[in-house]
C-alpha cells in the first residue's frame, strides 16, 4: 500500500507540473490576439446525454476521439481503445472475438457466450449484445465515445462499468468521399472506402467499406506455417429519409466476418522435466523463466513468444450481420425516437488449447448469437427549461453454444477411452433465451444561475431460460452426464444524482452517486453434475464521483479530471476448479469489494502546430472479503484488469515545408502490474510495461490527399494480454500482444 501511494504522488506531482508549464506557455501569450481555430483546442460534440452537447458541459467522464484521430492511431478493432482512455482494459483469450472489458476495474473475467459484459458496447444506439460480435472492425467512424461509471437512466441496456459509444459518419448535405489504402509489415494490405451524401432533396445515403488482410507473425516449427493472420472485411450500408420536417428515419445495414488464423496460445511449464521423463512429475523450481518448465507430457515451449511447435492452425470465424431502423418523429414540441434493431452472430473457434505438438486438450466451439432490441425515448423540447428524458427497453437474445473438450487424446493408443485417466471426450450442447425489460428515465433543470440538479431512475427486470445437456462422446457410445432446464429472474431500482456547478468561464464542477445493476446468470463450463454449474445471482454497485472540467488560456489548455469511489455488493467473479479433473471455469457471487481511483485528461496547444495530450488513470481495487467455496481467502487480493497506474499521452508537431505540411506524432501507452485470475499469482499477471507508437505525415496544400508512414509497439515489447491457469495438465495457457508493425498508408477525403 505505500509503495501504492508514493507512486500515486509521485504520478500527481509530476501531472501537476505539466499543468503549471502549460499554462505558464500559454500565459506568455495572453497579450497576443485571440488565435485562430487551427492553433486552439477543437470543441468535440458528443450524445452521451442522448442529444448533442460540448464535452465540457456533461457531467460524466467522457473519453471522445473523433474520426481523424482513430486513423492517425491506427485503430483496427476497438481493442485499440485501451491505449486512449484511462482505467480501460480490453483483453481477450481469443484474437479477435470475446473480449473481456474491464472499466474503473468493473468487468467479467469470463469469455462464455452466455455472460453479459459490464460494459457496453453501443454501435449507433444499437447495444451490441455477443461477445463474439465485440471486436468488429473499426471504419469510417465520426468518433468514439468512452462513458466511464455505471450507465442505466439514459440507456436502453443497464451496465456497471460503463458504456463504449461508435457514432458512424452520416450521409451529408454534400456529396463525400474518402479512400485509405496501406501495406505494412507481414505483408499487410488494408482497403477502405466510403461515399456518401444526398440521394434527392429527402434522402441521403452512405456506403463504407474495409478490407484487411495480414500474414501471420507467430512462427510455427511444427507445420512450418506462420499463424496469426489477419483476414477480415466489414461493409456498411446507411439510408436517411426525412419524410418531412417532423418525421425522419434512417436505414442501417451491416455485415463483417472474420475468418483467420488466429494467434496461437503459448505453454508456459510448471513442472519440472526430470520428474515428468521419470514418470512423478513435481512442480518446477524456476517456472517464469521461459523455457525452463515443461507440461505434463513433456513439452517445453520456446522462450520466444511468437515461435513454437503447435500441431493444429488455431482457426477463428466470425460471421455478424444486422439492421436497425431510427426514427425520430415530432409530436408537437417533444420529440419521440424509436430503435429496432436485429443482430445476429455465428462464433467458430479452434485454437490449439494446449499450446503443443501433442494432442494435450483441444476445444472447439461453436456459438449462435441472435438479438431482437426495441427502445423508444421521448424527450423535452430542445428549449425547455427543464430537460428530461423518458424511454423503456426490450431484449432478447437467443444463444446457443456447441463446446468439445477433446482430453488426452494423445494417450488413447495406450489406455483407449478411460474417465479415470481424463482421457475422454466431452461435449456441451447449451441454449439460453434472455428476455430484458427497462423503463427508465433522466431529468435535469436550474436550481440557480450557477447550479443544476441532474436525476435519473431505471427499473429493469430480466428472466434466463437455459437447456443443456453434457456428455462423453466417442464414435460408437456416448454417456449422458447432466441433462436439465432452468429458468431464474431478477428485478433492480437503480438511479443517480448530480449536482453540477457552472462558473464565469462556463467550466464545469459536479457531484454525483450513481448505482448500478447486473443480473446474474447461469455459467457456460462444462458440466459432469448439475450441482457443478449452479446460477450466479446479481451485483450490485454505488459509485460516488467528483469531477472538473476545465479549459483556460484562450482555449489553449483543457483539463478534465474525476476522482471516485465505488463499492461493490456480491460481486460477480470467475473461480477455476477442477471437478472429476476437468478444468473449468465458473462465476459466482463474492461479497465485497472496493476501488477507488483517479482519471486525469489533459489537452493543450502551447504553440501554433503543437498539440499535447494525456491521459492518467489510478486504481485502488480490492476485494475486502472473499472466501471461496474451497476455503480460499482471496481477501485484500486486486481485482482482476485493475492495473494500480495507466498513462497515455500523443504529442503532435505539424511543420510547414515547401507547399504542404509535415506532422510528427508520437504516442505512448503505460500500464503498471495488472493481475488475470482473482487468485493474484504472479504466474497469471503481466509486469508493467511500455508502448510506443509513431506517425510521419504529408499532406499537400489545398490538396485532399495524404501520405502517412505508421509503426506500433517501436521498441518491440513483449508483453502478456491473457493468462489461463490450467495447472492441472502442468501448464498455464499465455496469449502475447503484436510485436512491432508497421505501415505505410495514402488517405485521400473530399
Amino acid at each position: 500500500m505505500t509503495r501504492r501511494i508514493v507512486r500515486w504522488g509521485y504520478l500527481i506531482a509530476w501531472l501537476a507540473v505539466v499543468g503549471i508549464s502549460s499554462g505558464q506557455i500559454a500565459t506568455a501569450e495572453q497579450g497576443d490576439p485571440v488565435p485562430a481555430a487551427a492553433t486552439i483546442i477543437e470543441e468535440i460534440i458528443v450524445t452521451a446525454q442522448r442529444r448533442e452537447q460540448s464535452l465540457g458541459d456533461v457531467s460524466i467522464a467522457i473519453t471522445a476521439i473523433k474520426g481523424d484521430d482513430i486513423v492517425r492511431l491506427h485503430m483496427t478493432d476497438p481493442s485499440d481503445l485501451a491505449q486512449q482512455a484511462p482505467n480501460l482494459q480490453i483483453k481477450s483469450v481469443f484474437s479477435k472475438s470475446n473480449p473481456q472489458i474491464f472499466m474503473r476495474g468493473v468487468g467479467v473475467n469470463d469469455d462464455t457466450a452466455l455472460t453479459n459484459g459490464s460494459v457496453g458496447i453501443y454501435s449507433d444506439e444499437v447495444y451490441v449484445g455477443a461477445p463474439a460480435g465485440q471486436l468488429f472492425p473499426i471504419f469510417d467512424l465520426e468518433r468514439i465515445e468512452v462513458l466511464r461509471g455505471p450507465q442505466g437512466t439514459l440507456y436502453g441496456r443497464n451496465t456497471t462499468g460503463g458504456a463504449i459509444n461508435f457514432i458512424s459518419r452520416q450521409p451529408g448535405e454534400n456529396l463525400e468521399t474518402s479512400f485509405r489504402a496501406g501495406v505494412g509489415s507481414f505483408d499487410e494490405r488494408t482497403l477502405e472506402f466510403g461515399i456518401g451524401g444526398p440521394v434527392s432533396e429527402s434522402v441521403g445515403a452512405r456506403l463504407a467499406f474495409v478490407v484487411n488482410r495480414r500474414d501471420g507473425y507467430m512462427n510455427n516449427e511444427y507445420l512450418d506455417t506462420f499463424d496469426a493472420t489477419t483476414d477480415n472485411w466489414a461493409a456498411r450500408g446507411l439510408l436517411r429519409y426525412d419524410a418531412t420536417e417532423m418525421l425522419s428515419l434512417t436505414l442501417k445495414i451491416h455485415g463483417a466476418k472474420n475468418d483467420a488464423q488466429a494467434q496461437q496460445f503459448r505453454s508456459q511449464g510448471l513442472l519440472d522435466p526430470a520428474s515428468v521423463a521419470a514418470g512423478a512429475p513435481v512442480p518446477c523450481a524456476s517456472p517464469e523463466i521461459a523455457g525452463s518448465c515443461s507440461d505434463l507430457l513433456g513439452y517445453i515451449d520456446s522462450p520466444d513468444p511468437h515461435r513454437g511447435q503447435w500441431d493444429r492452425r488455431g482457426k477463428e470465424e466470425v460471421d455478424i450481420a444486422g439492421a436497425s431502423v431510427n426514427l425520430t418523429a415530432m409530436l408537437g414540441e417533444l420529440e419521440l425516437t424509436s430503435i429496432s434493431a436485429i443482430e445476429s452472430t455465428d462464433r467458430l473457434v479452434r485454437p490449439d488449447t494446449d499450446a503443443s505438438p501433442n494432442q494435450v486438450l483441444h476445444i472447439d466451439w461453436l456459438e449462435t448469437n441472435d438479438q431482437f432490441s426495441q427502445e423508444f425515448r421521448l424527450a423535452s423540447p430542445a428549449s425547455s427549461d427543464i430537460r428530461w428524458m423518458a424511454g423503456v427497453y426490450y431484449l432478447n437474445q437467443e444463444i446457443s453454444l456447441d463446446q468439445t473438450n477433446d482430453v488426452l487424446r494423445e494417450l488413447r493408443p495406450m489406455f483407449g477411452f478411460d474417465p479415470s485417466r481424463l482421457i475422454v471426450t466431452i461435449n456441451t450442447n447449451i441454449d439460453q433465451d434472455l428476455e430484458s425489460y427497462a423503463a427508465f428515465g433522466h431529468i435535469e433543470f436550474g436550481l440557480s444561475e450557477r447550479f443544476d440538479l441532474v436525476a435519473g431512475l431505471r427499473y429493469t427486470s430480466e428472466e434466463r431460460d437455459m437447456s443443456r445437456l453434457d456428455a462423453f462422446v466417442e464414435p460408437t457410445f456416448s454417456i449422458p452426464l447432466v441433462q436439465f432446464s432452468d429458468s431464474v429472474s431478477f428485478s433492480n431500482l437503480s438511479g443517480k444524482l448530480a449536482l453540477e456547478y457552472r462558473d464565469d468561464q462556463d467550466n464545469l464542477a459536479y457531484a454525483s452517486v450513481s448505482s448500478g445493476f447486473k443480473s446474474g446468470g447461469f455459467n457456460g463450463a462444462v458440466a459432469l453434475d448439475p450441482d457443478s454449474v449452479p446460477p450466479f445471482d446479481e451485483e450490485t454497485l454505488t459509485t460516488f464521483e467528483l469531477g472538473y472540467k476545465w479549459t483556460g488560456f484562450a482555449d489553449r489548455l483543457s483539463i478534465n479530471t474525476a476522482g471516485f469511489y465505488t463499492a461493490y455488493n456480491d460481486l460477480q467473479v470467475f473461480t477455476r476448479l477442477s471437478s472429476g479433473g476437468i478444468p473449468r471455469e465458473i462465476l459466482t457471487n463474492a461479497a465485497d469489494a472496493s476501488v477507488l481511483g483517479l482519471e486525469v485528461e489533459l489537452s493543450a496547444i502551447p504553440t501554433e502546430g503543437l498539440e499535447l495530450r494525456m491521459g492518467l488513470g489510478l486504481l485502488d481495487a480490492e476485494l475486502t472479503d472473499y472466501r471461496t467455496d474451497g476455503g480460499q481467502d482471496f481477501s485484500g487480493n486486486k481485482l482482476v484488469g485493475a492495473p494500480d497506474v495507466t498513462l497515455n499521452g500523443l504529442v503532435r508537431k505539424d511543420f510547414h515545408v515547401g507547399n504542404g505540411t509535415i506532422a510528427l506524432q508520437a504516442d505512448f501507452y503505460f500500464q503498471d502490474d495488472v493481475f488475470f485470475e482473482t487468485s493474484n499469482d504472479p504466474l497469471l499477471a503481466q509486469d508493467a510495461y511500455w508502448l510506443l507508437g509513431g506517425r510521419i505525415s504529408y499532406r499537400p496544400l489545398d490538396k485532399p490527399w495524404e501520405l502517412a508512414l505508421w509503426g506500433a509497439n517501436l521498441l518491440d515489447e513483449d508483453y502478456l494480454v491473457s493468462v489461463v491457469g490450467l495447472g492441472l495438465f502442468g501448464y498455464n495457457l499465455q496469449s502475447w500482444g503484436e510485436p512491432r508493425t508497421w505501415g505505410i498508408e495514402f488517405i485521400w477525403r473530399r
